[in-house]
This record gives structure tokens, C-alpha cells and sequence, in this order.
């Protein structure tokens, strides 16, 4: 197909009536949904600024969510939407969240604590789940969140250089903010919190989108988002951040040198690595594969000596609670250690217990398996691209959890990148077996 033929096929892809519909070849007219602009911005209001409705703590995010509930339920009642078992799993990981704090707590402690942490996550992967209908609409998502990374990282550079917080000098007039509680120093800087409750959170949010911007985006919005996110987790001075940036760059060199080699399974090679590595080290360490990574992937050699001893309390205390969990009550421990547990995985079953853990890695895995399905059946660089940039994205964002706890803007991205990833494989999966996906450059000359 000519040049000129090929822009013909363009401007009548983008008339009325077809632009608006549902499908990869029709992603320019797509338009960004309401409740999705309000959550990133949401997401980035500061979690220490809020007010109180009688018992119940509302921070930006909760303020955001609550205000976008009722579109997301016109759009769950439109009829439109089809429930997938991934849905259902992490449905039933919310649910489980509120029944294991009833028992742990009561039935009203139970329904106000478990309900708040339960609408937190199915918010986020609802509002993902069901406002994003379309490719355009995720890839001006992207667009977006990299215009934000330029402004988050800039002011943690400015925060680590003049150990000024803007955004706190401007919350601080109208609500109950403290910033400095979890700004500590380390190599003589201090550590910027930028609008997070804690600077491994602004490291782990800007690392969160940096493969889905270099595989997903091109021009200027690739390079700023990218950019942004590399110098946002570097000023955090953060390991597990870091640990989940540099995951993600080696995955993308991974990919780019391997695909030189035609007809080599390369992802099947570096699975059968991963897992030989795992195996390795269970066998011939004496700490295992979860202990060893916590050990020594740290700055501070201290910091992974305590969290060892985190590992070890926490899994006697799941051990023995294994159904429910302990709630938000103490959990045994050596009586000069703090009561946090930095690891979110180990965290969410001792509070909620195994079931509920387990329901969430089932869900995790099935979108997981949607995604890798939707890589395989497209055959457009670009929205491969995109598939396995999130899956790269979400999989540093998981290792980040071994050593991080997500809780407030962090836990509900977390679960909005899951809605995303279900929402975009669903999409992808369903053009590319109607036949509406664009064809790549050689079919089209043939």
C-alpha cells in the first residue's frame, strides 16, 4: 500500500461513527474518562492532609474515590460490562479482607476497618476496569501520568536539594498535615516524601509506569515520563524502588537483544533461569529465596537484618492465626522492634490471613495469563509493546512488595494497574479476534 493510499485508509478510520468505536485500529478518537483523570490526580493528593466524618479518616485518594463511585456504578449497571473469573477472585480478596476484620474486630469494627481498605482496592481496579474501553484511552492515560511524573519529579528534586516541601507548605493552610514524620536521612540527604506518606512510597510511585512509558509511548511523552521516573526513584533513595526500575530496564534489554534471534522461545528461556535460580538458591541457601532477597537487597545492611527478623515474627504469627489472620491487633515480635512489617505480601496474610492472600495471587495470575495471551494473538509492535510493558511494570511491582508495604496512594495504584492490565488484554483479545487490529507494515504492502 502507498503512502497516499495508506492516509486514506487513516482519515476514513477517523469519520464519524467510526472513530467512536471500540478497537485498536480506532484508538485516535478515543477520549480519556472523567473518573480516570480525577483518580491520578487523586492519587497524588497528599494522604497526610484530611478530615474526619465521624469515625472514619477521608484523605484525597477516599475523597476522589467517593466522589467517582457513582459513575462507576452506572457504568457497572450499563450492562456492558462482563464479569471475568480474575474479577471474581479479586472481588472475593476485598470481601475476604471485611469477613477476616469481622472476626477479628467485630461486626462493626470489622464492616468500618475492612469495608475502608476493601473500597480502597476495589475502587481503584474498578475505576481501571471499567473506564478503560479502548487502547486510546490507556495510551492517553500514559500520556498523562508522565506529564505528572515531571511534576512529582521535580519537586522531590526540589524537596532533596532545599529540604523544602512545597506540597506540604501549601496543605499545611487548609488541613492536618505532617510530611517531616517519615523523612529521614541517608548518605547526608534527607530522603524527600513529595505528597507520599513516606519516600519509599514517591519512589515506588515513580517507578510504578517507567516500562509502560518506554514500550508504550513514543516522542516526547516517552522520553519525559521515562526520564521523570528514573530521577524521581533516584532522589528517594530508596532500594526497593530502585530494585524495581532496574528489573524493568533489564527485562526491556532482555526482550531487545533476544528478539535478534528468531525462533528462540526467549521468554521461556529466562523463566526456566528465574525459577533455576530460585531453586539454587533454596537448596544452598539457608535463609531461602524470600529471606535472601530481603537480606541483601538494601542500602543499609541493619535494614535487612531487621527485616529478617520482620520475616521471621511475621510467619509464626501466620502460622498461627493461618484463616483470619490477626486484624490490626499486635502481632508477637521482640519487644525493641517497632510494630510496622515492610512487605506487603506478608502483611496482607497476617492480617487477613492465607485465604485472602491466596485469593489475590489467583486474580494477579489471571490477569497475568490474559495479558501474556493478548502479547501472543496481536501482531502490531506497538500494542505488543504495550502488553508487555505492563507486564514488566507489574512485575517489578510485585518484587517491590517483598520489601515495601503499599498502603493510601500506593495500594490504591496498585490496584488500578491491575484493573488496567485485565481491562487492556480483554480489549486487545477481543479486536484481535474480530479482525479490526491494524495490520503491520508488511501485510500491509502485500
Amino acid at each position: 500500500m502507498t503512502e497516499t493510499s495508506r492516509s486514506g485508509y487513516e482519515r476514513r478510520a477517523n469519520l464519524p461513527g467510526r472513530g467512536r468505536m471500540t478497537g485498536l485500529a480506532r484508538t485516535p478518537a478515543s477520549s480519556l474518562p472523567v473518573p480516570v483523570i480525577a483518580l491520578a490526580i487523586g492519587l497524588l493528593l497528599p494522604s497526610t492532609a484530611s478530615f474526619y466524618v465521624g469515625d472514619l479518616r477521608i484523605d484525597g485518594t477516599r475523597l476522589v474515590l467517593f466522589a467517582i463511585l457513582p459513575a462507576l456504578l452506572m457504568r457497572a449497571m450499563s450492562g456492558r460490562f462482563r464479569w471475568q473469573y480474575f474479577d471474581y477472585a479479586i472481588l472475593g480478596h476485598a470481601i475476604y479482607m471485611v469477613l477476616a476484620m469481622m472476626v477479628n474486630q467485630g461486626l462493626f469494627g470489622g464492616l468500618k476497618s475492612g469495608g475502608v481498605v476493601a473500597f480502597e482496592a476495589m475502587g481503584g481496579y474498578f475505576c481501571a476496569r471499567l473506564c478503560f474501553t479502548n487502547i486510546g484511552a490507556i495510551q492517553k492515560f500514559l500520556k498523562l501520568m508522565a506529564s505528572l511524573y515531571v511534576v512529582i519529579a521535580s519537586l522531590l528534586v526540589v524537596e532533596i536539594v532545599t529540604q523544602k516541601n512545597i506540597i506540604r507548605d501549601i496543605f499545611s493552610a487548609v488541613a492536618d498535615a505532617d510530611f517531616n514524620l517519615n523523612s529521614k536521612s541517608r548518605f547526608g540527604l534527607l530522603r524527600p516524601v513529595g505528597p507520599f506518606p513516606h519516600s519509599i512510597h514517591a519512589g515506588v510511585f515513580c517507578s510504578a509506569f517507567f516500562a509502560m512509558f518506554w514500550m508504550g509511548l513514543k516522542g516526547g511523552g516517552r522520553l519525559a515520563g521515562s526520564l521523570a521516573s528514573i530521577v524521581g526513584v533516584g532522589v528517594s533513595l530508596s532500594s526497593g524502588p530502585l530494585l524495581a526500575l532496574v528489573m524493568q530496564v533489564g527485562l526491556i534489554v532482555y526482550r531487545a537483544i533476544m528478539k535478534t534471534f528468531k525462533g528462540v522461545r526467549y521468554w521461556r528461556l529466562l523463566l526456566i533461569a528465574v525459577i533455576g535460580a530460585i531453586a539454587f538458591i533454596e537448596t544452598f541457601s539457608n535463609r531461602g529465596f524470600v529471606l535472601f532477597l530481603v537480606q541483601n537487597v538494601t542500602f543499609d545492611p541493619w535494614t535487612g537484618f531487621y527485616r529478617t527478623l520482620i520475616w521471621d515474627y511475621g510467619m509464626n504469627s501466620v502460622v498461627a492465626h493461618p484463616l483470619f489472620g490477626i486484624g490490626f491487633s499486635e502481632w508477637a515480635r521482640a519487644g525493641w522492634m517497632h510494630g510496622s512489617v515492610d512487605t506487603f505480601w506478608l502483611l496482607t496474610a497476617m492480617r487477613y490471613g492465607l485465604p485472602c492472600l491466596i485469593l489475590m495471587v489467583a486474580g494477579i495470575a489471571l490477569i497475568y495469563r490474559n495479558v501474556a495471551i493478548s502479547a501472543r494473538e496481536v501482531t502490531d509492535p506497538r500494542w505488543k509493546g504495550l502488553c508487555l510493558g505492563w507486564v514488566f511494570a507489574m512485575t517489578a511491582f510485585l518484587f517491590a512488595g517483598i520489601t515495601v508495604h503499599f498502603w493510601a496512594n500506593i495500594y490504591v495504584l496498585f490496584f488500578f494497574l491491575l484493573g488496567m492490565g485485565a481491562s487492556m488484554s480483554e480489549i486487545m483479545l477481543k479486536a484481535a479476534r474480530n479482525g479490526r487490529e491494524p495490520q503491520p507494515k508488511k501485510a500491509r504492502r502485500a
